[in-house]
Order: structure tokens, then sequence, then C-alpha cells
């Protein structure tokens, strides 16, 4: 064995563990469509490998071949943590969705599932389904925290 070659081993443990452990800090958030005959349901979901708090992401859609049915629901998951939702039409094809946690120390952390649901009619037979945009999330001290989209 070389004189050095033990710190170098010692080094590259220590680089695959940091690198994976800051893989592991990334909160998951996807969207599931379920597309049936003319009707689209999406859900927003989530994972929290963070310290998420709070979230703000942007949900795109064709807005020629797709009609928002009603408005932005949230799941029972935020609203028995006492989490509020805002969310605003902010150009068209575009609504802007903020998840705000209860005012109470400790900040509750974003639960894990499905946290929101849409309803879209589908207008065309082809139809881009929704996806995300301008994803947001940070933690209590207010600082961005990695977040994965799928």
């Amino acid at each position: 064995m070389k004189a050095g070659s033990g710190f170098i081993s010692v080094i590259t443990i220590l680089i695959l563990f940091l690198s994976l452990n800051s893989q592991a800090q990334e909160a998951v958030i996807k969207i599931n469509n379920n597309l049936s005959g003319n009707y689209l349901e999406t859900k927003v979901c989530f994972t929290n490998n963070t310290e998420a708090v709070a979230a703000q992401f942007d949900i795109v859609y064709d807005s020629d071949g797709l009609t928002p049915l009603g408005e932005i629901v949230g799941e029972t998951v935020l609203s028995e943590r006492g989490f509020s939702i805002n969310t605003k039409e902010i150009s068209p094809g575009r609504m802007r969705v903020i998840i705000s946690p209860p005012i109470k120390i400790p900040l509750p952390l974003l639960p894990d599932g499905c946290l929101i649901h849409l309803n879209f009619s589908v207008k065309v037979e082809t139809v881009n389904l929704p996806s995300f945009s301008n994803v947001i999330l940070s933690n209590d001290r207010a600082e961005r925290v990695g977040a994965r989209i799928r």
C-alpha cells in the first residue's frame, strides 16, 4: 500500500457520503394527473426529506385545452395541521399556489402526501398535462430548501 492511499480512501468515502447525504436533503414534489374522458384530476404530492415549512409554485396548464373547474382545494393533511393555501390565476394557463404554515412555534413541517388537488374539463382531444414552474420551498429560517420535481 502506498503512503497516503489510506488518506485518499477516507477522502473518497467522505465525498461519497456527503454527496449521498445532500441528495437525501431534497424534497420531492410531483403532479399526479388522472385523465378520464373529458375530465382531468390533478393532485400535487409531496415528500418532505427536508425542513420545508412553506411552498410556492405555479401550476402551468394548456388554457386552450383545459378549463379549471372550481378552485384549488387543499387536502385534509394540510388543514388538519393548520396550513393555509392561497391561489391566484396570474395569467391564462398559470396558477400560483402558496402554502403557508400556521403561526406557531415551532413551525410545523410540510407533511408528506398529496397536498392539493384541482380539476379540469378537457376541451380538445390532445392536451398537454399540467406541470410545475417556479417551485420554491423554504424552511423556518426563510432559507430556500432543495426540491426535486417529478
